[in-house]
């Protein structure tokens, strides 16, 4: 057991790994049970490290009993994405997107359909936003865009190679652009 303490700086990491890591989990149809919660709570408080906790969460896990599996995995995400776009009518058929959308905070009471649309056409038609923080009454609901690693290096090949090539000096990225002006054209 970690018997040091901690900072409140580390306390509101572990916390807000923990949040992370639990919307993530919800938002793919997994909920953990009281014991998990427990131990997440215990590494919050300092009581165990990240390797115990990774450990006892583990131990716990063995210890449920065997059931069908919930999730169909996929080897890419190109091969989810075909997947999940096959359900619906060719008519409904959805726009590719490089990106999902990520949500964490306390999302209990907030999550309908109608919002998850609302807030991922919003990050499509606005690239400029990097997040947008959602003020609820149960607290700050963060959102941004979640890229598959294999895209991000992607990215990183693409960039790479356009500073690779011949005359080319530098490359600045500006990912923080304001937001387009309105055109007047109402």
């Amino acid at each position: 057991m970690d018997e040091r303490p901690i900072s409140s700086e580390e306390r509101a990491l572990r916390k807000r790994a923990i949040d992370f890591a639990r919307t993530n989990m919800s938002l793919s149809g997994f909920r953990q049970t009281p014991e998990a919660d427990a131990l997440d709570a215990r590494y919050v408080a300092g009581e165990l490290s990240f390797t115990e906790l990774s450990a006892a969460l583990l131990d716990h896990a063995r210890t449920l009993p065997a059931g069908e599996p919930v999730q169909t995995c996929f080897t890419s995400f190109d091969e989810a994405w075909l997947a999940a776009n096959a359900a619906f009518p060719e008519s409904e058929k959805r726009e590719r997107r490089t990106w999902q959308l990520l949500m964490t905070g306390k999302l209990h009471g907030l999550l309908s359909p109608q919002l998850i649309a609302d807030l991922t056409h919003l990050l499509d038609l606005r690239p400029d936003l990097a997040c947008i923080d959602l003020d609820t009454d149960a607290g700050v609901v963060h959102v941004a865009r979640d890229w598959p690693g294999s895209k991000v290096e992607e990215i990183r090949e693409l960039e790479r190679s356009i500073a690779a090539t011949p005359a080319v000096r530098r490359v600045s990225l500006h990912p923080h652009n304001p937001p387009p002006a309105p055109s007047g054209d109402d």
